[in-house]
């Protein structure tokens, strides 16, 4: 279940001579130059993208980018007028950081349990916030720098530099790219005050106001600002999308939750996003979160506002970044299949969708944003 950087590619290499077809890459890393490995399904004029591993931490959402696309090739999926834009790693770099660790950490052990043991720690972690010493970061105090391939010797310097400042163990908690910056806080509209710390409950102990494994926006204070390359190229792909775009789905690792926000100013766009949510909610059950604030304070929220149909997806009900979701063979493998099906399920009814939204546009939004609510939609065969 847990694939590390390299076994990845081996499952996405498999793909030649399928109906998913492989791209150029999207750019290459700037440390190690790793590919931003790039897969298109179909060939129609409405566009949907997938995206996994933007926190490289949130390694189930590679999987289950992976799991979708070997299930649409063997079921010989395809959706008419759509061509679905898949990358299963936009952080190659943070990706090969965080399962390096794992795989140096796990392979004489019993996996499922020593994930499950990791979750009840991290989640005591979480309740237990003003605990400096963090009992997941312990379970892998024995885990440096050195556990990275000397194949990639640059990234290996520039991790053992990083790591410096932070507390052992803490590069389970890598969710940045190679050179410590967290890619979704990578913004000039993410303010973060000197010697700052993060505040998520589990991760206080580690610092935003340098690189670190989690929570490091960048120097977005200067004038010269610029964003990390793995950004530039999926912001690249998608203007050249542009007016095409009918939905980008952003799969994140954990909560259960579909984030439906923030809201456009634009009636057609907020009411299709919602509905749009409201479709995939159907095989997950997963909570809708709406928010009619448009205050931006990353980049998904940017792209949010800009891209129609967005919607960042917590995958896994269960917590525990990275490990902590394969603790429970049942909790994963509802996690895949459903989310599977509200995939499918959705991208099959985007014309549906799109007559929908047009329908209710005529009236008040409230009054339409009800409708949506108590429209029952009907379960497919999938």
């Amino acid at each position: 279940m847990i694939l590390d950087y390299n076994e990845v590619n081996k499952i996405l290499d498999s793909f030649n001579n399928t109906s998913i077809k492989e791209n150029e890459p999207l750019n290459y890393t700037e440390n190690a130059k790793l590919p931003i490995r790039y897969f298109t399904l179909g060939n129609g004029n409405k566009h949907i993208v997938v995206t996994a591993a933007w926190h490289s931490n949130e390694i189930i959402t590679t999987s289950f980018v992976i799991e979708l696309m070997q299930y649409l090739v063997n079921n010989n999926y395809q959706f008419n007028n759509l061509k679905i834009h898949f990358i299963p790693i936009l952080n190659p770099e943070g990706y090969l950081i965080n399962t390096s660790a794992i795989k140096r950490k796990l392979p004489n052990k019993n996996i499922t349990e020593y994930c499950y043991e990791y979750y009840k720690k991290f989640k005591y972690d979480a309740l237990n916030p003003n605990n400096q010493v963090k009992l997941h970061q312990l379970m892998f105090e024995d885990i440096d720098y050195t556990c990275i391939s000397s194949n990639y010797n640059i990234l290996r310097d520039k991790v053992q530099n990083i790591l410096y400042n932070h507390p052992k163990g803490s590069i389970i908690d890598w969710a940045s790219n190679g050179n410590g910056i967290d890619l979704n806080s990578n913004t000039i509209n993410k303010i973060v005050s000197p010697n700052e710390y993060n505040k998520q409950a589990t991760y206080n102990n580690i610092r935003l106001d340098i690189p670190s494994p989690i929570g490091y926006p960048g120097n977005n204070k200067d004038i010269n600002f610029t964003q990390e390359i793995e950004i530039l190229s999926l912001k690249n792909l998608l203007e050249s999308l542009k007016d095409n775009i009918y939905g980008y789905f952003n799969y994140h690792s954990i909560g259960g939750i579909i984030y439906n926000r923030p809201e456009s100013n634009d009636n057609f766009s907020t009411l299709y996003n919602y509905l749009l949510s409201k479709y995939y909610q159907t095989y997950t059950n997963y909570k809708v979160i709406r928010n009619k604030s448009n205050i931006i304070t990353s980049v998904n929220d940017t792209l949010r506002i800009k891209y129609l149909g967005n919607l960042l997806i917590e995958l896994s009900p269960m917590m525990g970044n990275p490990i902590g979701v394969y603790g429970d063979i049942n909790n994963y493998n509802n996690t895949i299949n459903s989310n599977i099906k509200s995939f499918i399920y959705t991208l099959s009814s985007i014309d549906e969708i799109l007559s929908t939204t047009n329908n209710l546009l005529n009236n008040d939004i409230e009054k339409s944003l009800d409708i949506i609510d108590s429209k029952k939609l009907i379960l497919k065969n999938i």
